[in-house]
């Protein structure tokens, strides 16, 4: 319980605000509040209050419970903020306390596209540098911290080696193979001082010590013959080193996958529901991106018509379904993601979502949809129908005259050159 003299007693600042507000106060103005002091880092909004610390009584808001909840869900922030509400009275006069936790790292809030910060005894829009501070603020690099008791012996060997031959292939280096194992693992930056990391465990770590150190560092694949179905008819717990079942994962969606005949002409092609690049690809973000301190498995649910990829911890600041093809990323797991560039898995930094959007758009199945994501997960949703089959055959029509244009002009060439 608050204790309200102390409070009173207490220097106004960005992290407390008194306000008398006796009869009136608009929902819209307090949600403006709620965000400036949680991009301040947290605070008090005193209502009832006057700035003589006297105390005037308020009779906004009598539903504490029903103004927890409306501020909760407002569409008009830009995150969802739980706050806290404690009403207190002295002399037959109410003060309500609203309690505004910090907003998380990374990201400011906004209400209606607009982020608030305090300025004296008023809310004003934040400047462009303090914007830039808070959005330049870098998630610690889990998969780069040590994880003590770990040793070299508790790793793999077979997906050290794994490891080795998709180092060697992307550099075309033969002497990594000639490496000793240990001195690959540190030449990657995956042990640092003789100290095992997160990344390495993910990536490499035996099963015992998987289960031990890391049981969320998993994907667990399910197939269901119907969107209605509630049970699954074939289930996988893929909790082993990544490099050992990445292939392995693959197979099992591969050998569900119907193809879908394209007529084009005298010409007829296959489309499979899930494309290997694809999902692949899906994956690789499933695994790099996700949050790792959230204790959450990761999921792949299969159905013939779609599949849909889950991953712990929401987008990363930022980041929405709208903007993240345009927006560039900071990666939440930045060795996982160095590592797997180095060994050809992903070409850069970025989730690689366009290559995703490109190619289920280029198979006339629509755009991948991340609507279904929250703040505590990131949900993908990719369509396995081919709905738009005239916008593939025109795709296929031009690609075949692009070729026919260059056979002609390869044998023309070689014509003139005899």
């Amino acid at each position: 319980m608050t204790n309200l003299q102390k409070l009173l007693q207490s220097k106004e600042n960005e992290h407390i605000e008194f306000k008398s507000v006796q009869n009136n106060f608009h929902f819209e103005d307090l949600l403006k509040y709620v965000c400036a002091l949680s991009n301040e880092g947290g605070g008090k909004l005193v209502l009832g209050v006057n700035n003589q610390r006297q105390i005037v009584g308020t009779a906004v808001f009598n539903d504490i419970e029903k103004l927890k909840i409306d501020v909760l869900n407002s569409q008009k922030v830009s995150r969802k903020v739980r706050i806290d509400v404690e009403e207190l009275e002295q002399d037959g006069r109410r003060v309500l306390i609203i309690a505004v936790p910090t907003r998380p790292k990374g990201e400011a809030i906004a209400f209606n596209g607009a982020y608030f910060m305090r300025s004296g005894q008023s809310l004003v829009p934040m400047d462009s540098q303090t914007l830039k501070k808070i959005f330049n603020e870098y998630e610690d690099d889990f998969s780069a911290e040590v994880c003590n008791g770990v040793k070299f012996e508790d790793l793999d060997k077979d997906a050290i080696k794994r490891l080795k031959e998709l180092w060697c292939k992307k550099s075309g280096n033969p002497d990594i193979l000639r490496l000793e194992d240990r001195q690959a693992l540190i030449d990657l930056g995956l042990i640092v001082d003789s100290l095992v990391t997160y990344a390495t465990i993910i990536l490499t770590g035996k099963k015992e010590i998987i289960n031990r150190y890391l049981r969320n560092a998993e994907i667990i694949w399910e197939y269901r013959k119907d969107i209605s179905s509630i049970e699954y008819q074939d289930r996988v717990d893929f909790r082993e080193p990544f490099l050992l079942y990445f292939d392995k994962l693959w197979d099992k969606i591969n050998s569900r996958n119907e193809i879908y005949p394209i007529q084009e002409g005298l010409f007829v092609f296959d489309i499979k529901a899930f494309n290997e690049e694809v999902i692949r690809e899906a994956v690789l973000n499933a695994i790099s991106h996700r949050d790792y301190k959230n204790q959450g498995s990761s999921f792949i649910k299969q159905y013939p018509t779609k599949i849909e990829i889950i991953s712990p911890g929401g987008f990363l600041p930022g980041i929405t379904p709208v903007n993240i093809i345009e927006v560039a990323s900071k990666p939440r797991n930045r060795l996982i993601i160095e590592v797997l560039q180095k060994i050809g898995f992903v070409e850069r930094s970025g989730p690689g979502v366009d290559k995703i959007f490109k190619q289920t758009i280029r198979e006339g199945k629509g755009i991948p949809d991340y609507n279904g994501s929250t703040d505590f997960c990131v949900k993908l949703v990719i369509d396995a129908v081919v709905r738009d089959k005239k916008f593939v055959k025109y795709l296929e029509r031009i690609s075949n005259e692009t070729m026919i244009i260059m056979i002609k002009l390869c044998v023309t060439d070689k014509n003139e050159n005899h």
